[in-house]
């Protein structure tokens, strides 16, 4: 169920947030969670391809992906060149809701600055 999805997505974001830490530069901590992101990733594409999402769960889901862009660097712009989120991310740009509209903007500036930086600082 949506609601059910929504809360996997919050308690993610508050994991990596507080592995993460609150510093520019992400705490080692948060890379214990690596492993972990093909799946992490494959649960973001499942709701993106499932469609028909909340607005809330689209809110969610792109700050969630900026989030995980902050924690992980380049090294995660592989997993994210994908269609699938590229898609659901402009169309969340088009939504009316400005929560929305504005984290699904900031979720592709941040990828952009992965593919930027991309090769370079592996």
């Amino acid at each position: 169920s949506d609601l059910l999805r929504e809360s996997v997505l919050e308690a993610y974001t508050g994991i990596i947030q507080g592995l993460k830490g609150v510093e520019p530069q992400p705490h080692p901590d948060v890379f214990h969670l690596e492993s972990h992101l093909v799946n992490i990733i494959a649960f973001i594409k499942r709701i993106a391809i499932d469609g028909d999402n909340s607005d809330s769960m689209i809110a969610s889901a792109a700050g969630f992906i900026g989030d995980l862009c902050t924690a992980f660097g380049p090294r995660l712009y592989p997993m994210l060149e994908d269609v699938t989120i590229t898609q659901f991310l402009a169309d969340g740009k088009r939504s009316k809701a400005t929560r929305t509209k504005s984290l699904c903007n900031w979720a592709t500036k941040e990828i952009k600055k992965l593919r930027d930086g991309h090769g370079i600082s592996q």
